[in-house]
């Protein structure tokens, strides 16, 4: 309770309330409201939510006066560095305007950072607002997700940029052309790699034992269970993802989820790598596979968004470049194509781990998330 506002998780049944809130205070005909169906996907199929509500993942506040107040929420595996727990996706954070100068919109925030026992928050998509909220509460704020991008077809690059920053364009492209040749071998012996027909394999492969056992130790963030990737890559309603596989003598070594985008109302594709989680070894020849798929259908560029290094020597030696300006805080080429957008030229993320000190390297470095998390791919 915050001042005589009650706070609780909205029912199933009130998923138009959800969906009216997105097309009237976030922005009119808002993907949740055309898309019921996306709308459930993302707040009550998830695979963890049973385990925190009945309803959405979606807190509503209400007064006397109706609905004062959201914060949705997705909730998620959490891996910290090979222990497991439970972290939440946090969104659509709204407050009303007669209520913004009370306690309701860190009530709402304490609810679901203390209250529900999480332990991590992740925000992506932040506002301004939002955005100078987390860092003053000492958050992680990363005000531009890395990017890396590979120009496929020059042409078709160079249509895709900004007409007004053509000298940004042609630098990205000079860098990936002067980069290091792609190797054609792979940096570990008996490395092969095939397409996934079927997300359901990952089970029969033993992906889980191999994800906690040899990834899960060196990295922090959402963690990557056959559950998640199968409700995350293969159950969204919108959107085909693609996906490759290396193997060692059989053995899972690797994955690598994608999607080729076709651009609103123009004839140029890009390739959008979601998803790398890879051993040893393993993720050059799953990259080489994405661009020999970029290549075959003649795409503009891929690119890659990621928070850690982890994978950025492999990117590099497969020819992909990183992509901020000067600044750090914006892209140089466009990352939004639904339709294509000259205009936003950032993608942010926050995020609070429970009982670490989050000014540590660690706490930046260690803490993986890419584009293909939380609510980073959909249309713009």
């Amino acid at each position: 309770m915050v001042s005589q506002t009650q706070i609780r998780d909205l029912r199933v049944d009130e998923a138009d309330l959800v969906a009216n809130f997105f097309n009237q205070q976030w922005r009119p005909n808002h993907i949740f409201y055309r898309r019921r169906d996306l709308l459930l996907w993302q707040y009550y199929d998830n695979p963890y939510a049973r385990q925190f509500s009945s309803g959405l993942t979606f807190k509503g506040a209400f007064s006397s006066q109706g609905l004062v107040g959201v914060f949705g929420y997705m909730p998620f595996a959490l891996n910290r560095c090979g222990r497991g727990g439970f972290g939440c996706h946090l969104s659509a954070w709204w407050v009303h305007p007669e209520h913004r100068r009370g306690p309701l919109a860190m009530g709402l925030l304490h609810e679901l950072q203390h209250r529900m026992n999480f332990d991590a928050c992740l925000a992506g998509i932040n506002t301004p607002v939002a955005e100078k909220l987390y860092e003053r509460l000492s958050w992680v704020v990363l005000r531009c997700i890395p990017r890396l991008v590979l120009p496929v077809d020059k042409d078709s690059f160079l249509r895709l940029g900004d007409p007004a920053d053509n000298a940004i364009t042609a630098e990205i492209l000079s860098r990936s052309q002067s980069g290091p040749e792609m190797a054609s071998e792979s940096t570990e012996s008996g490395m092969e790699v095939e397409e996934l027909n079927g997300y359901q394999r990952l089970r029969e492969l033993g992906w889980d034992d191999f994800y906690w056992k040899q990834i899960a130790p060196a990295q922090m963030g959402p963690a990557r269970e056959t559950e998640y990737l199968i409700w995350r890559y293969a159950r969204i309603p919108i959107f085909y993802y693609q996906a490759f596989i290396a193997l060692r003598k059989g053995e899972v070594r690797g994955l690598l989820v994608f999607r080729l985008e076709q651009v609103r109302d123009q004839e140029e594709r890009v390739v959008r790598i979601m998803d790398l989680v890879a051993g040893p070894g393993a993720a050059a020849p799953l990259i080489r596979a994405v661009v020999e798929v970029a290549r075959r259908e003649k795409a503009a560029m891929a690119d890659f968004f990621h928070t850690s290094p982890t994978y950025l020597e492999a990117f590099h030696a497969c020819g992909f470049v990183d992509t901020p300006d000067s600044s750090g805080e914006a892209y140089g080429y466009p990352h939004l194509f639904q339709p294509l957008d000259h205009a936003r030229r950032r993608l942010n993320c926050s995020w609070w781990i429970r009982g670490l000190d989050l000014r540590t390297p660690q706490a930046r470095n260690d803490f993986a998330i890419t584009k293909g998390d939380y609510e980073f791919d959909r249309p713009n």
